[in-house]
């Protein structure tokens, strides 16, 4: 009997063991510090993003940080986990770089293994995020982006990202929003879980030109609030005043939205562009991004 009750304890202790080392809980210190200043930021909001990868479970907390900049997560470990932390406060401007071996950003994401001391930073400088989100967006003389898109030769320095575009631009994109050429070649939406193999030109043009209206006026913008939609594919109006997704345009909704786009420059383009871009073309149609 006491050589059962031993066996049993060893197990139960083994099991424990086990246990314990698939899951455990772990505190983590976050600081946010000014990018220039090096100095402490206090009640930032930290918010963190926990993933399981065996599941579609996600956990979101959120924590203030205190007057050296610091507030404290007990967060769960063990190899199935992701971690994201990211720090903001009105005021200040997220810090990002390109280089992956910067330290001075405003999120950072661990996967199965994580620091127990974080530090992250925002920045009082809005140059400094103007200067990335220029970084990272393709540029193009109009004559050349078309003349790319014509020959599905476009090939951008990145391709998840919507060229740097202007109101000026919008009559050589409206020369081309009813082409019905098929493109390979486009800017995809990192944000979109579907693989778009193709594009009528036109579709694209128009596109291109909703993202310049909902873009215009806004002094920094991140380049992934600059797309229309998650593709460039029209939506259709169904009864119920509902609109049906569809993962392929026609050329007849190409004409739909080239119309209604054509109409609304003849109306806008002598307007004021800030008051120009609160119309939406597409108001009155049977289409929609």
């Amino acid at each position: 009997m006491m050589k059962r009750f031993l066996v049993f304890c060893v197990l139960f202790a083994v099991s424990f063991g086990i246990s314990g080392a698939v899951a455990a809980d772990k505190k983590v210190t976050v600081t946010v510090l000014e990018q220039i200043s090096m100095k402490p930021i206090e009640n930032a909001t930290v918010a963190l993003l926990m993933n399981r990868f065996s599941s579609v479970e996600q956990i979101r907390r959120n924590g203030q940080t205190d007057v050296n900049g610091r507030c404290v997560f007990t967060v769960e470990i063990g190899k199935e986990l992701a971690w994201s932390f990211t720090a903001k406060k009105e005021g200040y401007y997220q810090c990002f770089n390109k280089d992956p071996e910067s330290t001075k950003v405003s999120s950072k994401t661990f996967v199965s293994e994580l620091d127990d001391k974080i530090v992250l930073y925002l920045s009082v400088d809005i140059e400094h995020l103007k200067q990335f989100y220029y970084s990272i967006t393709p540029h193009y003389q109009i004559d050349t982006l078309i003349s790319q898109l014509k020959n599905d030769q476009y090939a951008p320095s990145n391709r998840f990202a919507i060229p740097d575009l202007k109101w000026e631009d919008i009559p050589k994109l409206l020369a081309v929003g009813n082409d019905p050429a098929k493109i390979t070649k486009f800017t995809m939406n990192p944000y979109s879980s579907v693989i778009q193999e193709d594009c009528y030109l036109g579709i694209y043009a128009l596109w291109l030109i909703e993202s310049i209206r909902i873009s215009n006026g806004i002094p920094v913008i991140d380049p992934l609030k600059r797309f229309p939609s998650e593709r460039p594919v029209l939506f259709v109006k169904t009864e119920g005043s509902k609109f049906l997704s569809l993962f392929s345009n026609t050329a007849d909704h190409m004409e739909t939205a080239y119309n209604a786009y054509d109409r609304w420059w003849e109306k806008v383009k002598t307007m004021e562009p800030g008051a120009a871009c609160k119309i939406n073309p597409l108001d009155s149609c049977n289409v929609h991004w």
